[in-house]
């Protein structure tokens, strides 16, 4: 959802009488644009999600060769159709080819953790077969050891793509690197909590506020004004299966829960839960007093935003990475999902509810937020690339 929710968001910041701008997307996505009407939609294929979370739990490239090839063509076909003067992409790998080879400049949008430079601890392992049948620390150590193989297998699918449209290869030492490899890459965060000099600041564009097109449910702002408000959501990458664990807990509770179940099946939710398939997550966050989530990027900016303590529970390792800095910035707290118990979630629960630090360094993290002026990067880099006329951007 992030990446498509990234490029529509960002797209709001460019004015119309200057920029044409054409979305392009898998048709299954085709709905999160129907409030964007004065846009082109411009049709790709992807590889939907059930098969993308697949490939990371096994540990397997996310894409394969043929994928890519077919991504390029599509690629190639939308650029000569639309005839962009910019592409900006989100996790679009094939466009490091297809972009590339049409000499269309490219912008990759990405968090900034996914910069080795921005990291400041070993990458942690996801919910993996490993951490099914070993101990997480031993298969820590393993994944560590591993890591050289597994970044020259997660690159090679890139590595041969390019080498098929005689570029030059990438790097096999880094997996992120190749992620990032773009004319610019263009880091969706603030950069108040990344950036050690205005010249790599310029790279930061803001967080992304993104959140679904919804009404607000009839039974908003009816929660007892006496207890604390929790937004618990999943997303569409969290484990769903703790969800039910997770609201047996919070049923006992003396809280009242926002549930965006985004899909899930969760039976017999408890009395003390205001539920709907999808909640605006900034108006969420706005009134809750703790985020219970994934740690995607996305729900953790609204959080941030709002200055709201947080509850990650996560899966894979992008969630772990993205709530490394938060966590110790004290503004959050971070489970496994494969090691999730009641006991140790209620614990949790009461910790960033009960301690005041957590709540202070949530507000300290806000006040970050709201003095930061990343968001104007996008346009100047824009203006540069293209230039004041009226120019298209895919």
């Amino acid at each position: 959802m992030a990446h498509i929710a990234r490029p529509i968001y960002y797209s709001r910041r460019l004015h119309r009488d200057q920029y044409q701008v054409g979305f392009a997307c898998d048709g299954t996505q085709k709905f999160h644009f129907e409030a964007e009407p004065e846009h082109d939609w411009l049709p790709i294929e992807s590889i939907d999600n059930a098969t993308f979370t697949r490939r990371l739990y096994l540990g397997a490239p996310v894409y394969r060769l043929e994928e890519l090839r077919k991504y390029v063509r599509d690629d190639l076909k939308v650029i000569e159709a639309f005839r962009p003067d910019l592409i900006i992409g989100d996790f679009r790998l094939s466009l490091a080819v297809s972009a590339r080879i049409s000499r269309v400049p490219y912008a990759a949008l990405a968090n900034a953790y996914w910069n080795p430079e921005y990291r400041t601890k070993q990458l942690t392992i996801g919910h993996s077969p490993l951490t099914e049948w070993l101990p997480v620390p031993i298969g820590q150590a393993i994944f560590t050891a591993a890591l050289p193989a597994v970044h020259w297998l997660h690159t090679s699918p890139m590595r041969r793509l390019r080498a098929e449209f005689g570029l030059a290869p990438t790097s096999p030492e880094d997996l992120f690197l190749a992620y990032l490899d773009a004319d610019q890459v263009l880091y969706t965060d603030i950069a108040l909590l990344y950036a050690e000099s205005p010249k790599s600041a310029s790279s930061f564009i803001g967080p992304c506020l993104w959140e679904a097109s919804t009404t607000l449910p009839s039974w908003w702002g009816r929660w007892p004004a006496d207890r604390p408000v929790l937004y618990l959501t999943m997303g569409s990458t969290g484990r769903q299966s703790v969800l039910p664990e997770m609201l047996e807990v919070l049923g006992r509770l003396p809280v009242s829960v926002l549930f965006a179940g985004a899909g899930a099946r969760v039976p017999n939710l408890p009395a003390n839960c205001f539920s709907a398939p999808y909640l605006p997550g900034n108006a969420c966050a706005a009134v809750a007093d703790l985020v219970v989530f994934n740690g995607g990027s996305g729900t953790a900016q609204q959080a941030a935003k709002a200055g709201v303590p947080m509850l990650a529970v996560c899966t894979n390792m992008d969630q772990y990475m993205g709530m490394e800095r938060l966590a110790a910035l004290s503004a959050a707290k971070v489970m496994r999902s494969d090691r999730f118990t009641k006991g140790s979630f209620k614990k949790n629960v009461h910790a960033l509810l009960r301690n005041s630090n957590y709540a202070v360094a949530s507000r300290m993290l806000a006040g970050a937020y709201a003095r930061d002026k990343s968001a104007e990067h996008l346009v100047q880099y824009c203006e540069w690339v293209t230039g004041a006329a009226v120019k298209k951007v895919a």
